[in-house]
């Protein structure tokens, strides 16, 4: 038998997909090709991932709890988003998650145990063995019970039983309470778009059999040569479109009446075209709105009034030549600007004057 220290190493993420979906596993890991790492979601996933981090290390280190203020939780938002090239939409939607998510982390009564920790779940069958290596985003302990967290960029809200039997989820745990024995473990999936997250008790039933699970699951994973794919969740994510995909969506088209070629091209016609005109309409109502707030430069707002907001910023480079700063919402921006997006504010003071997009182009290269 082998040594522990000389078992083969397999990250989670590996088990995972091949555990959904075999075809993909071999797409990903079997087969060179290039990645995509210039993928949004990938990178601003990668963003939210790093930052949430950050700000749990950061709280985790406090010593004076009193000293927390968000100006630091955004400082360390701004500097991550520095390395980054995301747009100003994705700064916005980025922050309000971190907002709500640091001050519910530092308002809790658990205290933050471990925070990106490598795990290792070492399993051994015959004279073989393999070392799964898993990395939580964060542990709390919460008196004498532990809770495992996770994080999904996903809006989607799961349910209770999609937690509890959550493959990496139940890993986590399972070398947690080897770990910490007297512990009582919980599981939660946190949706960083959303702001929520769904708790569920470890279920023993499934604990018992996961190491069996996994050991069955390794010898399919040397011996497979087929990697035969399968309809799942990552079938969205997936940089090929596979038989199985495209039959399962003839399927899906056919049960909405589309069977004939003409059909479908009328169809596709159809969603073109209102694309076409939601994306013209889209922009005719930036440039009415820009000239309405043009038409009001230095007009006094009353209390209450709802005025609009312009945002500026560019996607044109990653490069920061100088730093900009945006003057409603103190994102950075990156060389030329543009308008982005449109938000309504309440004015509280009645002392505020309106901007043309013109002057919050000057402020922005002031600044």
């Amino acid at each position: 038998m082998k040594n522990k220290n000389d078992f083969p190493h397999v990250s989670f993420t590996q088990f995972d997909v091949y555990s959904q979906c075999a075809g993909l596993y071999k797409r990903l890991y079997k087969t060179e090709r290039p990645r995509d790492d210039g993928n949004r979601n990938r990178i601003f996933g990668s963003f939210l991932h790093e930052v949430y981090a950050s700000t749990n290390r950061f709280i985790k280190g406090l010593k004076d709890k009193k000293s927390f203020g968000l100006e630091d939780i955004e400082k360390i938002y701004s500097d991550e988003f520095k390395k980054v090239r995301l747009s100003l939409e994705d700064y916005h939607t980025g922050w309000n998650s971190l907002q709500k998510f640091a001050e519910e982390t530092f308002n809790q009564r658990a205290e933050i145990l471990l925070v990106e920790d490598s795990l290792t779940l070492e399993l051994v069958d015959g004279d073989e063995g393999i070392a799964i290596l898993a990395i939580p985003d964060r542990v709390d302990e919460v008196g004498d019970a532990l809770k495992i967290i996770d994080y999904k960029l996903s809006p989607l809200i799961p349910s209770v039983s999609d937690v509890e039997s959550s493959l990496q989820l139940n890993i986590y745990a399972f070398i947690l309470r080897s770990m910490y024995p007297n512990k009582q473990i919980y599981l939660e999936q946190y949706s960083m778009i959303k702001g929520i997250g769904i708790k569920a008790s470890v279920n023993d039933s499934i604990q018992a059999k996961l190491s069996g699970y996994m050991i069955d699951l390794w010898r399919k994973m040397k011996s497979d040569t087929e990697f035969t794919p399968t309809t799942c969740n990552r079938c969205q994510y997936c940089p090929e479109v596979c038989p199985l995909y495209t039959d399962y969506m003839r399927r899906t088209y056919e049960s909405k009446g589309i069977t004939t070629i003409e059909q479908a091209v009328e169809t596709y016609e159809k969603v073109k075209t209102n694309f076409n005109i939601l994306s013209k309409e889209k922009d005719n109502l930036k440039s009415y709105i820009e000239s309405k707030f043009d038409e009001n430069v230095g007009t006094p707002i009353q209390v209450g009034t709802k005025v609009v907001s312009l945002e500026v910023g560019s996607r044109s480079t990653s490069k920061i030549d100088k730093e900009q700063v945006c003057k409603d919402c103190k994102a950075i921006t990156y060389g030329r600007s543009y308008f982005n997006t449109i938000e309504i504010a309440e004015i509280k003071t009645g002392t505020e004057k309106k901007e043309t997009k013109k002057g919050l182009d000057k402020k922005i290269k002031k600044s």
